[in-house]
């Protein structure tokens, strides 16, 4: 051991150390520290990124994220899919960062850099030679966009904004969709500007005059991953696009501007006549504007006196059917309390009667019998008369009570097993489980049940009837389906009248705010009805919207 230490004395004289502690300078630099790999998923959105043709990745995307990670001493590996697949991906880590994406506030769950690589925009695409000029034109029509992409969905919005109602199909990438295109498979398409300008190149299809939604197209990651990458992201965007030396304008030269071309001689002179058309057709299109304006205005005051009108006939409307319950209430009471005490009379009287001494023989007897039997049945008569002018029971016993009652009558009377779905039954305190409501509404709603009940009974020949009597919320709920062979909802339409018991439950629904909703076909009709329980200028029905 003493020899071992003599030697490395003797080895690490003073003149060697600066020699040595060169060599292990040396060393250190030449084993740098592994370099950072970030992995960015890509897919064919030319020119911000497409395979060349020697199969390398290039455009915007990569050329920008190629400066970015030489100036931060990374590398970087491209994973090129399908959009589909590639979304996947970045949620489950596989890849760091995902670009061109639209950036878009509803997407919570991603990191976006803050600056914008460029602006695109939804378009419409059609097969050549397929007219498509406005958007109403699109209506009925089959209009495909690809599932895991924004665009269909600010179509939709913008559709919707203009009343145009259209059948959507889904494919999972932007070479199916054009593909069903081209098929005849969907009437039009819903494609991002720079996918579809690449497209068109090829001659399959062409752009129609309906453009939509500009987003911003981003770099983008999970939020709380590689926040690195995306600081540097954010850092260096700046940087570029300030410069217009910079990879980022020099880019946007190479991959979306062209060279100038030579103007032709005969241009000026084209301009000019198009300057002089264009004068012509502001001045037309002023006076057909002026003209525009004041039928818009025209339209729009009628379109308020038919509002107006509206609200008051439903104001009317509303006004007789209460009258009416008033005047049922009046006749039902007067029928039940009067008639009905007097036939009751009459028949104790009768009972007393065949028990005295002119019933001796049995031809008086059967007479006295068959009288008491006819004053039975008139009582009973009387009753169902007073139920139907005016439920008396829906006041005692409350609506759910009385619609059970109901349903369980017209089961008996009919044969139709009716199953029906509804709260329990009132709690230890006698409180209604559907909570306390106006007389008025009950009436409505109970109304209703009893004209759906009686349509099916009449028209439907069905066999088995759905029933639910639901409270959600601050709703009165009403469902009745059956399965009955149904019918045309609009086929008792004659001038602008349909028929008289759909339009009479419409109406007392409305007059509370409520909606009424109707649906019939070959499997059956069902009856939808939701009735606030506040009054109807606190709460409207489209608070209680089905």
């Amino acid at each position: 051991m003493p020899s071992v230490r003599s030697g490395l004395s003797a080895f690490l004289t003073p003149s060697r150390l600066p020699f040595l502690l060169a060599l292990l300078a040396v060393l250190c630099f030449c084993s740098p520290a592994q370099a950072r790999e970030v992995v960015v998923g890509v897919y064919d959105m030319e020119p911000l990124s497409m395979r060349g043709p020697d199969g390398r990745l290039q455009g915007i995307v990569v050329d920008v994220m190629d400066a970015v990670a030489r100036d931060e001493g990374w590398t970087v590996r491209y994973v090129y899919d399908d959009w589909d697949r590639l979304l996947p991906m970045l949620e489950d880590g596989r890849i760091d960062v995902l670009a061109p994406i639209a950036f878009s506030e509803t997407r919570t769950a991603y990191r976006y850099n803050r600056d914008y690589l460029v602006i695109d925009w939804g378009q419409i695409w059609v097969r050549r030679g397929t007219r498509v000029d406005m958007l109403f034109d699109l209506e009925d029509k089959q209009v495909g966009g690809v599932s895991m992409s924004i665009f269909p969905a600010g179509f939709e919005t913008f559709a919707r904004r203009f009343g145009v109602h259209y059948q959507r199909r889904d494919y999972p990438d932007y070479s199916a969709l054009l593909d069903a295109l081209n098929r005849g498979e969907v009437d039009a398409a819903v494609i991002p500007r720079f996918i579809g300008t690449h497209h068109e190149r090829r001659g399959a299809a062409e752009p129609a005059s309906i453009v939509f939604s500009p987003f911003e197209m981003r770099y983008a990651a999970m939020r709380g991953r590689a926040d690195d990458v995306m600081n540097a992201l954010d850092r260096r965007m700046a940087e570029y696009k300030a410069d217009k030396d910079s990879v980022y304008h020099r880019s946007l030269n190479r991959w979306i501007r062209t060279d100038e071309p030579v103007l032709p001689a005969w241009l000026p002179y084209a301009l000019g006549a198009a300057a002089v058309l264009l004068l012509f057709l502001a001045a037309v299109n002023k006076a057909l504007r002026r003209q525009v304006r004041r039928q818009t205005e025209q339209l729009r005051a009628a379109n308020e006196e038919l509002a107006d009108s509206r609200d008051q006939i439903r104001t009317l409307l509303a006004h007789q059917q209460q009258a009416a319950e008033d005047i049922r209430r009046r006749i039902s009471r007067e029928v039940h309390d009067e008639l009905g005490q007097n036939l009751t009379a009459l028949k104790f009287g009768l009972h007393r009667l065949g028990r005295g001494p002119l019933a001796g023989d049995d031809a008086s007897r059967e007479r006295l019998a068959s009288m008491t039997r006819l004053t039975e049945d008139t009582i009973e008569a009387v009753r169902r008369i007073s139920r139907e002018l005016r439920p008396g029971h829906l006041d005692d016993i409350g609506l759910l009570a009385a619609s059970q009652w109901l349903v369980q009558d017209f089961s008996a009377n009919t044969g139709i097993p009716v199953h029906f779905d509804a709260p329990g039954p009132r709690d230890a305190e006698g409180r209604d489980p559907l909570g306390p409501m106006d007389p008025d509404r009950a009436v409505a709603v109970y109304r209703v049940l009893q004209e759906a009940l009686t349509n099916v009974a009449r028209h439907a020949g069905a066999r088995r009837i759905e029933v639910a009597l639901l409270r959600e919320g601050d709703c009165l709920r009403l469902t009745v389906a059956d399965d009955g062979h149904g019918f045309d909802v609009d086929g008792g339409r004659q001038g602008g009248v349909g028929y008289l018991g759909i339009s009479n439950m419409r109406e007392r629904v409305a007059a509370f705010g409520g909606e009424f909703h109707i649906h019939s076909g070959a499997d059956g009709t069902t009856v939808r009805v939701t009735v606030p329980l506040g009054p109807p200028d606190a709460q409207g029905g489209e608070a209680c919207g089905s």
